[in-house]
């Protein structure tokens, strides 16, 4: 498979078992893909050291990291805590979503929290309400409540 550069399309080859022919569809991206071309392969350095990494080249650098880190580690249940110790100084905003989103929680509140939500989503007068709808409407529910405790 071969992607082109471009951020909507990418070209794959098909080969045919019958023959040593080869077809090549164009077909959309996958969100992960679209991500992955956006993120660099190499860490981005600063101009001055009184400024901040911004988020966008966090994300060039993690990719780069992450790419480094595992060559030199092997994977293993500690690596995300070990990776997020290393860097959590050369990637900050990215440490402080690691730290929140990183770990399940130990207690069952937040699942108790998400069923009644979703309890009160889906009462008798929304019925009519699809469950890929319920199911989206429950995740913006919750997850906005986390956005705004983050922050």
């Amino acid at each position: 498979e071969t992607n082109s550069t471009s951020n909507t399309t990418a070209t794959t080859a098909l080969t045919n078992s019958s023959s040593s022919s080869k077809i090549y569809v164009n077909r959309k991206l996958t969100a992960m893909e679209t991500f992955l071309n956006s993120v660099g392969d190499h860490i981005v350095q600063n101009n001055t050291s009184t400024s901040r990494t911004t988020i966008i080249e966090e994300l060039r650098n993690y990719r780069s990291l992450v790419n480094k880190y595992n060559t030199q580690n092997l994977p293993d249940t500690s690596s995300f805590l070990t990776f997020w110790k290393t860097y959590e100084f050369t990637l900050p905003y990215l440490f402080k979503l690691a730290q929140k989103f990183g770990c399940t929680p130990a207690t069952s509140v937040p699942a108790e929290s998400a069923f009644s939500i979703a309890s009160f989503v889906y009462r008798k007068e929304r019925s009519r309400l699809s469950a890929k709808n319920l199911e989206a409407t429950v995740f913006l529910k919750v997850s906005i409540r986390t956005i705004y405790y983050i922050a």
